[in-house]
């Protein structure tokens, strides 16, 4: 089963089985469905990977955990697939 979203630029980002499996090691992603289409469409920082250009940090900060909700996206061909989803207490 492969999840869509859109962000903040109207892209089509794609979430397969493979990678919500992933995702699910770090953390409760049934929970996080919301969660990850919010700061897809209105991150509070959008940062490009310094080595790699096609790969972007949508970040959402949660204050009442004091957490960044981190959302890492690869582009290429004007559609987004997703990395990896994660919380650190830093900007990534």
């Amino acid at each position: 089963m492969t999840l869509f979203f859109r962000d903040k630029f109207h892209r089509l980002i794609r979430l397969p089985n493979e990678r919500i499996q992933h995702a699910g090691t770090h953390m409760d992603l049934k929970d996080k469905l919301y969660l990850l289409e919010l700061t897809l469409l209105h991150p509070d920082f959008l940062l490009r990977d310094e080595e790699r250009a096609d790969v972007f940090y949508y970040q959402k900060y949660l204050k009442d955990k004091r957490l960044y909700f981190i959302v890492v996206v690869k582009v290429f061909n004007g559609e987004g697939f997703i990395l990896t989803i994660f919380n650190n207490d830093k900007l990534q």
